[in-house]
Order: structure tokens, then sequence, then C-alpha cells
């Protein structure tokens, strides 16, 4: 086989490859367009996360990694109130997620039991005992003596659930992957 042979036997095999080629950063594009489409940014407006998060920060919400998972004990997730007249429907909050849905959520000497076991979280105030029905979470502020979290409004129903905060931008523009 000459090597002009060879040439003509590879069009079909550099088609493929061009083909490829188009096709690899339309993908990508989409793919970006995607994910980019379901993030959510929003501005911090109070100390209910403190030190995570300080007034005037901005952060990121994955709506998408609800369609992957459930949210995990110690996430920040984004929710929309209950029904508590006191704050808008309409307006998002950010707390972590310490209770999980059918677990029983109790606070007792400041610490945070889950299902009776000692869940490493503490808690400045407050005693109580409550149990979450299926899909409902337990949610507390990090900065727990200025936070109006699952201790006053209760359980948060997944369906309330926005996504998983996962950037936090700083107000001088350092950006961290929030845990």
């Amino acid at each position: 086989m000459s090597s002009n042979d060879h040439k003509k036997a590879n069009p079909v095999h550099s088609n493929k490859n061009a083909r490829y080629l188009i096709l690899l950063p339309i993908i990508f594009i989409l793919v970006l367009i995607f994910v980019l489409g379901n993030q959510v940014t929003f501005s911090v407006a109070n100390d209910a996360m403190r030190p995570t998060f300080q007034k005037g920060d901005r952060i990121t919400v994955s709506k998408i990694s609800l369609n992957l998972r459930d949210p995990r004990r110690g996430e920040v997730i984004a929710f929309k109130m209950n029904n508590d007249p006191k704050y808008p429907k309409s307006a998002y909050y950010f707390l972590r997620v310490i209770g999980l849905p059918g677990e029983s959520t109790q606070i007792q000497n400041h610490q945070v039991l889950i299902n009776g076991k000692p869940s490493g979280w503490t808690n400045s105030h407050g005693a109580l005992f409550a149990h979450a029905l299926k899909d409902q979470y337990y949610l507390l502020g990090d900065n727990t003596t200025n936070s109006y979290d699952s201790r006053f409004f209760g359980y948060v129903p997944r369906s309330n659930i926005l996504g998983r905060v996962w950037l936090r931008t700083s107000s001088d523009n350092n950006m961290t992957l929030v845990k």
C-alpha cells in the first residue's frame, strides 16, 4: 500500500475527529449555561451565620445540587420560611442543616443531640425536643445567640429549600468554598 493509498483510507477517521472537535465546545457551552443558570447569588443581611458569613457577603446557591441528592447534615442551605408572618414569603434565608428527616433533635445543656446522641454542635441557649417528619429539616444558625432558626419556627419542609450554599464572596472580593 502506497502512502497515497493510506491517505485515501483515512478521510472517514479524520471526519469523525472533526465532528468531535466541533461537538465538544458546543457540549461544554451547553453544560456551562445549564450549571450557571442553576446558580443564584444573594447578599447576606444579618448575623445569623456569623462567623461563616458576614453582613454584606455575597453567597452563591446551587439549585441543581438538590436534583442530585438531599441536603446533608452540616451543609448550609437557602430556604423560604414556612408560614411565619414576621418574614416575607418571597425572601430566602440561609442556615445550617442539623437534623435530617425522621430524626429527633434535642437541645440540652447547650448541646445539640440527634436521636439522643451528641452531634458536635452546641447551642448557646434554650432547651428543645422535637421530631422531624418525613422530608423536614432542622436548621440552626452558626451564631445561635443571634439566629432566628428552627428553635423558633420549627422544621423546614424539603419543598421550601432552594439549594445548597457553596460559595462565599466577601466584601473585599475574596472567594471561599462554604463548608
